[in-house]
């Protein structure tokens, strides 16, 4: 569920930042983004657990390992 003040929802409702100079985000950019955060905090859940996130993320350990490579992900102590 995401909750906004207004009518619309902005990249800070999503968790997704803007660049420091205010340049606009590309839409690849906000999905790497998406995808690099829901993943942070599927592991956190998780707690570091590779073969369990992977199950939640529904994608095999070889694959979560290429997606944690892809985003320079480090997997959490556990």
């Amino acid at each position: 569920m995401i909750l906004s003040l207004g009518n619309k929802i902005s990249p800070y409702d999503l968790g997704l930042e803007q660049e420091a100079s205010g340049k606009k985000l590309t839409l690849q950019q906000v999905r790497e983004q998406a995808e690099s955060k829901h993943i942070q905090e599927a592991l956190s859940r998780h707690k570091g657990n590779i073969s369990s996130t992977a199950k939640d993320l529904g994608v095999s350990r070889t694959t979560f390992y290429d997606i944690l490579e892809k985003y320079k992900i480090k997997k959490e102590p556990g």
